[in-house]
């Protein structure tokens, strides 16, 4: 198995340095409004370049909105999980992005008919609004 952090490193032109709630909020706040660009996980782009479909290749304008609520969950490991109910192709689902030291490191859409069971399988919220 790949380790994650090396996906991190070529991420950053400097190295990674561990940031204040303050400082992670105020990055965050200028994501939203469009000064910095939001980093990917190499492995999420492979997943996003590889899937045929759409759930790991919905269109990354998806992103802002779904990362604009409140995380769903926040892990000890400092993951962030963000959940945002939607559709793709007239298929109810819900948008599921993990966040962790400002990179994606998680993208998917989980159709509404198989949630319940990735959402035991991950300890999600059973039920997602919005």
């Amino acid at each position: 198995m790949k380790d994650r952090s090396t996906a991190v490193v070529f991420t950053f032109v400097k190295p990674a340095k561990v940031l204040s709630k303050l400082q992670l909020d105020k990055a965050f706040r200028a994501w939203k409004k469009g000064k910095n660009s939001l980093k990917y996980d190499d492995r999420v782009l492979k997943r996003m370049k590889e899937d045929t479909g759409t759930h790991h290749n919905f269109p990354t304008s998806f992103d802002k909105k779904i990362l604009s609520n409140k995380p769903s969950v926040v892990r000890s490991d400092g993951r962030s999980e963000y959940l945002h109910t939607g559709s793709i192709n007239n298929q109810k689902g819900i948008y599921h992005i993990t966040l962790k030291d400002d990179v994606v490191t998680h993208r998917s859409f989980i159709p509404q008919s198989d949630w319940k069971r990735y959402s035991n399988r991950w300890d999600l919220p059973p039920r997602v609004t919005p």
